[in-house]
Order: structure tokens, then C-alpha cells, then sequence
């Protein structure tokens, strides 16, 4: 009260400066909607657009809501766009660093699907985010199918029960082609697999040896050959 008799505009001037402050914020938050819109898309972003210093901000309005703390956020920003297969996780997201590319989840995509064993009688199963048939036909009149998402195996060098499980480091094969093995990590950088999804491709072993990767390419040994008698195929169908 003695303020308003000292200056009786005080509490209009107080309205003005609350309402000022209130407009400005608002344009704040429009604004910087308007740009990570730009910048995001997806949930994917480039490191790079966030590494200027008017542009860190941004990244605090993106990934703050979704858990990230500010010690993570600066460790984001400090990490470098060569670097790959960082990942920095909150209660419910995954943050990927891929090749420059920043990929945001939810902390459930980071859950393999687990191994699963595959029988002569086998008909079909689900394995992630995929759909498995399986059946066997004779060799001689089936034609080859030029689909990756079919794998057309020689049944005969097949040792059963097969096993379907992820990845893991260290797994090898000798992709269809080619003379020598490879280093499964390899095969997904040369086919530019990002980080993330590696988990989510099924790999396929007969006695702990690769047979195929589902949707990618089958082993050299276990093609179909003019001596095949019988073909084991594989169909991989996305589960929308």
C-alpha cells in the first residue's frame, strides 16, 4: 500500500511488465518450435546444427522433456560427428550418435528379441518386428526368387534345430559371392545398418555357424546348387 501511494501506477506498471514477460516467452517458445522443426525430423538430427553456440539451447528444448539431463546434454554437445555407437539414456529414451546423426528412442527399442529355436516342422513365428514363414520344397522346381527378403537354402547342409537370434560381437560369415568371411559388425557398416537397428535383424545358425542374415544375404555354403535336393526358405515379412 505505501508503495501504490508513493507511485499509484506502481500495479499497472507491474500488470504491463507480467504481461510483456508472458508475450516474449510465448514468442520464445514459437520461435524455437519453429526452428527444431527445421532441424529435427523423424527424431533424427545432425550433430552439427546443435554445436554452434546460439544453437546449444536448441538442444536442451529437444531432449529435456524426454529426461536428459543438462550433464548429458553437454557431453552430446562435447561428442564429435566422426564418433559412432554412443549412446547416452534417460528413464525412457535412447539418444544413438550414428555417423554425425543424432537418433532418438524410446528405451524399450533398445530390447532385443530374444533367441528362438527353428525346427524341420517349424511353420512360422514372430521375432521382433518380423514375421517368419518357413517351408521346404524340392529344388528342382523351385525357382529362384529375387527378393532379399526370401533366403533359399540348401535344406541337406542344414543341421536342425536352427537358432534365430541377434548378433553379437565377434559373429562372422561368408556372404554369398564372396571369397573370403566377414565380420558381421563390417557387413552392416558396408550396408550402412544404423546402430539402433542392428539388434532388430534376425541371424540365423545352423550348429552355431551362420547360415543367413534375414532380409540381407545367406551364407556361401548353404546356397542351392545343381546338386540341391531339396530348398528351405526362409520369407521375412515386416509386422506393421
Amino acid at each position: 500500500p505505501e508503495l501504490k501511494t508513493i507511485n499509484p501506477s506502481l500495479e499497472e506498471t507491474f500488470k504491463n511488465t507480467m504481461h510483456n514477460l508472458k508475450s516474449a516467452n510465448r514468442f520464445l517458445e514459437a520461435a524455437t518450435e519453429s526452428e527444431l522443426k527445421k532441424l529435427v525430423k523423424k527424431n533424427k538430427a545432425s550433430l552439427v546444427d546443435f554445436q554452434s553456440p546460439e544453437k546449444e539451447i536448441l538442444l536442451y528444448y529437444w531432449l529435456s522433456p524426454f529426461g536428459f539431463q543438462s550433464t548429458q546434454l553437454n557431453q552430446i554437445l562435447e561428442s564429435s560427428s566422426d564418433e559412432s555407437g554412443k549412446k547416452f539414456i534417460s528413464s525412457t529414451h535412447v539418444i544413438w550418435l550414428n555417423r554425425g546423426e543424432l537418433i532418438l528412442e524410446e528405451s524399450t527399442a533398445l530390447n532385443q528379441p530374444e533367441e528362438q529355436i527353428i525346427t524341420p516342422g517349424t511353420k512360422s513365428i514372430i521375432w521382433g518386428e518380423q514375421n517368419l514363414e518357413f517351408q521346404t520344397v524340392g529344388a528342382s522346381s523351385h525357382t529362384i526368387i529375387k527378393d532379399s527378403n526370401w533366403s533359399q537354402l540348401d535344406f541337406d547342409k542344414l543341421e536342425f534345430p536352427l537358432t534365430i537370434r541377434a548378433w553379437k560381437e565377434g559373429d562372422s560369415f561368408k556372404p554369398l559371392g564372396l571369397n573370403g568371411n566377414k565380420k558381421l559388425s563390417d557387413f552392416f557398416i558396408d550396408n550402412k545398418i544404423p546402430l539402433n537397428q542392428k539388434s532388430q535383424i534376425p541371424v540365423v545358425l545352423s550348429k552355431e555357424k551362420i547360415v543367413c542374415v534375414l532380409g540381407m544375404q545367406i551364407d556361401e555354403y548353404y546356397k542351392l546348387g545343381n546338386e540341391s535336393k531339396k530348398a528351405y526358405l526362409i520369407h521375412s515379412i515386416p509386422n506393421l
